[in-house]
This record gives structure tokens, sequence and C-alpha cells, in this order.
């Protein structure tokens, strides 16, 4: 039954699927904001083994003494080696109080070092970061919708303004990052924008395929009202999915807050959860949701195969309330559109590897003494290319990459005039070709700074990322000009 149940699946959209016991536990975790475990992140080393990134504070892990950079080389006994990132983290599963006994290997450090901690219940914050911007703005970011995800954003941002009281301050502007957040739970959104609604304002209405039904869902009429004026800018990228995309759109429609940054994902389908046999849940899409102003979101149309993205796909208008014209289908259009310089391929393998915070692990000692003189810049990325050669990583750039490509395709036309014609012009800009680019340069330093800061400390890490984030820097741009944020709005008249 399960494969043939499978199967039918597979023909509908990608949100319907059947989850085994465990990938349901997980997703009821993240619903929940609750998980049990030691309190860390990991991320795969260069050979293959998890190294700790983060440590969450007061829980098993950070009580035991783990560090940053720790390489978990065995848990319980099981060697990691050849592992995949599945059966690791069932090795890591456990009931709450349960033993878990772990083989750590540490840079600079000659014997395996073992730690026996407990599981414990991980209480998840949907606000992974705040920071008051220039004393009277704060930036919260919101990097899922769990359970809790409306209370979390409400005792964050009270916490703030009675920060700023204490300092004669007043909040003045928040900036809500929505940038990677994958959705959640409906109701979690609902109560996230109510934080900035006036109660009883429609925030999102769902309706079933061939129903007639619509439910509404409406911003709640609670007494808290810090927030309901208080100017709101809102940043989203095409990351930005599903619950993400109901705030958004939401405010949108509303002219409660300016969306900023890049088109969001286009998710706007909204799925059950149906309890099988033998720990098997189905999750499986029911209806639709709409915006205030009755516009769908959803990029794909799988009902009818179509594609909202093509071009001669007709996309309906329709107005906010100040008289805006919005678009359906296709995610939500920012009002200010903030195009970020996308990633090299090159810059994704760096990323993807993890070979800046790997870098920086291994040379802890040699970086701990250096300034940010040009010359030692210089040597600090010519270091950092070795390294990279050291683990068989070597730079290629994309446009010697598309080069290489359009050669070939020259050499399957049997063209040998033109061939010979593009490789003696490949001679002329070969150095440029094979050599960084300024740009890539300093992007490598920046990010190697960025994790000496994270050894630090959490919070040194993210203000330095909010230091260089040009799309939080045009947010509170926005804020400190309000002629300008009610004109964006169309509030002005």
């Amino acid at each position: 039954m399960g494969s043939a149940l499978t199967g039918i699946l597979e023909k509908l959209d990608p949100y319907t699927v059947l989850m085994d016991e465990h990938e349901s536990s997980e997703f009821q975790e993240v619903a929940e904001g609750r998980y049990i475990g030691i309190g860390i992140t990991t991320v795969m080393s260069i050979d293959q083994f998890p190294r700790i990134v983060s440590i969450l504070d007061g829980y098993s892990a950070d009580r035991a003494g783990l560090k940053l950079g720790d390489k978990v080389i065995s848990i319980n006994g099981v060697s990691l080696k050849g592992k995949t990132t599945v059966e690791i983290g069932r090795l890591f599963d456990g009931d709450v109080n349960s033993e878990i006994i772990l083989g750590i290997e540490r840079e600079n450090v000659q014997d395996m070092l073992m730690y026996r901690l407990f599981r414990t219940e991980i209480v998840m914050n949907d606000v992974s970061v705040w920071q008051v911007l220039e004393k009277k703005y704060c930036y919260v970011k919101l990097s899922r919708f769990s359970k809790e995800a409306g209370l979390d954003m409400q005792q964050t941002l009270r916490m703030v303004r009675d920060s700023l009281n204490r300092m004669n301050a007043i909040l003045k502007g928040v900036v809500l990052d929505l940038r990677g957040n994958p959705g959640g739970l409906l109701s979690s959104a609902v109560a996230v924008a109510s934080l900035f609604l006036e109660g009883g304002r429609l925030v999102v209405s769902t309706k079933a395929k061939n129903m007639a039904k619509t439910d509404i869902y409406s911003s709640s009429m609670d007494t808290s009202t810090f927030l309901k004026k208080i100017p709101l800018v809102v940043i989203v990228d095409g990351m930005s999915a599903s619950a993400s995309e109901v705030v958004a759109g939401a405010f949108q429609d509303l002219d409660r807050a300016v969306i900023l940054g890049e088109r969001t994902f286009g998710k706007g389908l909204v799925q059950g959860i149906y309890p099988l046999q033998n720990g098997k849940v189905l999750k499986m899409t029911n209806s639709e949701y709409f915006t205030p102003s009755g516009r769908t979101i959803q990029t794909m149309n799988y009902f009818n195969n179509e594609n909202s993205d093509k071009k001669d796909s007709i996309k309906k208008t329709y107005k906010t309330s100040s008289g805006r014209t919005v678009a359906e289908k296709g995610g939500v259009m920012p009002d200010v559109l903030v195009k970020t310089d996308s990633l090299t391929t090159f810059e994704k393998v760096l990323l993807e590897k993890s070979l800046y915070f790997e870098y920086v692990i291994k040379n802890q000692l040699k970086l701990k003494n250096r300034t940010s003189k040009k010359n030692q810049d210089a040597e600090l990325f010519n270091d950092f290319f070795d390294f990279l050669k050291s683990q068989n990583i070597r730079f290629t750039s994309d446009s010697r990459q598309k080069w290489k490509e359009l050669l070939k395709e020259v050499r399957l036309s049997k063209d040998s005039v033109l061939e010979n014609k593009l490789n003696l012009f490949y001679l002329t800009i070969k150095d440029n070709l094979e050599v960084p680019s300024d740009r890539l340069k300093q992007k490598i330093l920046m990010d190697i700074n960025l994790e000496m800061e994270r050894i630090k400390g959490e919070e040194y890490y993210h203000k330095s990322v909010l230091r260089q984030d040009v799309v939080v820097k045009e947010a509170v741009s926005i804020l400190s000009n309000y002629g300008i944020y009610k004109k964006i709005l169309n509030l002005s008249k």
C-alpha cells in the first residue's frame, strides 16, 4: 500500500507527501518548536564528520563544555565515518533524559575527548536574532512559524521597548526579517500579523478546491497597542514561503508595512495533517490561501499544470487599502526591490562545504593576533587559497566555465576555423578568467572575518553580519525618513 500511495501522491503537488515515523516526528518538532537533543547545531566537515557551529546556552552541550569547532567522531561508540546526515541524525535522536556519549576531536588537542551527556527537551525560539539599531529601531529575524512564533515576537519586542525606555529612548520602528523563512503554521502567521494590526482586520482566507466554503482568519482583539501604529519594514527573499507570504501579503494589502527585498517563493497552498497506521502521516494539500485583497500568490497551479511565471500567463491585479496596484500569483513582489549579488558557483562551494568556518577553526592560533592591515589581508587571502588547495578545492570562475561550454559547442559543430579563433582569443583573456576578481577577494575576506567573529560568540557574529547587510541598511534608511515611508505606502493623501 505504501508504494502504491506514494506513486499516486507523486502525481499531485510536491507538498502532498507521505511521511514515515521519523519524518513525521521531525515535522511535529518543527511545528511545536521543541525537540529532544543536547543543544547543538552541526555542519558536515570536509572529511564528512559533524562539526559544531553553534551551542545553545544552558543546555546539555553547553554545561558539559563542548566548544565551537568540535568534531563529533562517534556517538555511543558508533563511528560516524561514512554515515549519511540522516543516519547521523538518528544516532543523535533519543528520549528525554537518555544518555548519549560523544567522541570529540578538538583542534590542537591530540587525544580524542569523551563526553557523557543527557538529552533534554530543547525549546526553540522562533526569533533567532534580534538587535537594537541606532538606539531606536529593532531588527528581528524570524526563522520559522512554529506554535509560539507570535509569543516569541511579542516578548522580544516588549523586552526591546522596555530596555529603550530605561535609557530614555523610544522604539521608533521595526525591521522584520523573513528572508529564508520557509513558513510553518498558518495560525502562527495570523498571530504574528496580529501584533501589528488593529483587532478584527482580515489577514488571510483559505478556500478548498471546488468548494464554496471560505475560512476567514482575522487579527486578534488583544489589548496590546504599542506595535499597532509603529512603522514597519518587512524583508523577504526567494526563500520566504507559505506563512511568511501570508504575513507579507497581508501587510502589503493593508498598507501596514513596506515590503523590501526580492520576490517571495510563491507557495500559497495549505496542507492538512492526517495520521495513518504504523506511525505514518499524510500531509496533503487541502486548500489555497488568499490575501486580504483576494489575490493568490501561488506560482504553480498544480491542478491545471499551469506555471504563472510564463510570459503569457494572465495575472489579475488588485488594489491595496490605499489604492496601490498589486498582482496575483508568483509570490509577493516587494514594494522596494533590492537585489543582492548572486553567488558564483565557486562561492556556493565554499559555503556548502563550510570552508570559511573550517579554515578559521584550523587556524585559530594564527588568526588570533591578526590585524586588518592591507598587506595582511593579502597574506590572509593567499593562505586561505593554500588551504583550499590542500583540500583539493580549485578556483574556477563562472566565466571560464561558460567559455569551456562554448568551446565544447563549437567543437561539436566541427568548425575548426572558429575553434582556432576562439582558442587564440582565449589566450588574450586567460589571466582575467583564471584570477579571482577584486569583488570576490573582498567577499572572501569578509566571510573569513565573520567566522572569526562567530568564534568569539553568536552576538559578535550577528552584529557583524548586520553591519554588512545592505538590505537591512536600506530598511533603516526607509524608517529614518517617514515621508518616504508614507509615500511608498501611498499614505500621504
